[in-house]
């Protein structure tokens, strides 16, 4: 099934996921100056979006415009120069998707980078191809196979599905789907995995637990010794927050960690990384 962000474009999620992920390549890529870097994105959903009247960007980055504190954090400087501050209001601008995110943070740091970029919707491979069709990347309009060449020899990937396989969305990719494309790069290649944090609808009005689903998908990323960043934005509502699963170089997780501690102090969102500085687990 086709998934279509526009709507959701520069929302809560975008603000956590792009923020993490310009810290995350920001580090890897300046630690390995001249050479070609290899970005893999299997949802990589349309390069840019328009921020229109009703859509969720003001939930997002429409908190954070203009926000002097954003600049205490040299990586989330970078992403509020490039995206948010060219204006003097967002409303009926652009806000980019994380391929072309890539992209910028490998050209500013002098790095020739090849794209793999997959995703099932004609709209978004049409886009994809008016931007990154140039030859020199490889577009893909299929869902991504673990272990393919494209994802088996990449530097990173990213892997932000639309959400996670339920009963209401048999179509979304299962837990172990995600866990199958992170395995296929190689131990000395990097991940990032975006996924929702809904609530238990059974909690009840108030500030909501997260659902099972959640915390189970946590479990299993902490006992695979892979690191876990969740960020709550809400204490009510279906969407309450977002986590990001990760294997990083350390400097790596220890900048994306910063990054996302300090865009969430400056809207007043709540983080937890897992494990935490003092070893626990959960």
């Amino acid at each position: 099934m086709a998934y279509d962000h526009h709507d959701k474009a520069g929302n809560q999620g975008d603000v956590v996921k792009h923020v993490a992920l310009i810290a995350a390549l920001d580090t890897i890529v300046a630690a390995q100056p001249g050479r070609k870097f290899s970005y893999a994105d299997v949802f990589a959903g349309h390069p840019w979006h328009h921020l229109l009247t009703g859509n969720e960007w003001k939930s997002g980055i429409g908190k954070l415009h203009r926000n002097s504190g954003l600049n205490g954090n040299p990586h989330i400087g970078l992403w509020s120069k490039w995206y948010l501050d060219g204006r003097p209001d967002l409303l009926y601008g652009m806000y980019p998707g994380s391929s072309v995110i890539a992209w910028d943070v490998c050209r500013y740091r002098n790095i020739p980078v090849r794209l793999s970029l997959w995703d099932i919707s004609p709209d978004v491979i049409r886009d994809l191809m008016v931007v990154f069709g140039d030859g020199k990347h490889s577009i893909h309009g299929r869902p991504a196979v673990a272990d393919e060449q494209d994802l088996s020899e990449a530097d990173f990937i990213l892997i932000d599905p639309p959400g996670l396989q339920s009963r209401n969305q048999p179509a979304y990719p299962a837990w172990d789907d995600l866990v199958r494309l992170a395995d296929s790069v190689s131990d000395q290649a990097g991940f990032l995995i975006w996924l929702p944090v809904n609530a238990n609808t059974s909690g009840g009005k108030g500030n909501v637990r997260e659902c099972q689903h959640a915390s189970d998908c946590r479990e299993n990323s902490v006992g695979r010794n892979w690191h876990v960043t969740k960020v709550r934005w809400s204490i009510g509502g279906r969407t309450i927050g977002c986590q990001l699963v990760y294997r990083l170089p350390a400097d790596a997780v220890s900048a994306l960690r910063i990054a996302v501690d300090h865009v969430t102090h400056c809207v007043g969102w709540c983080v937890s990384h897992f494990p935490d500085s003092n070893g626990l687990r959960l």
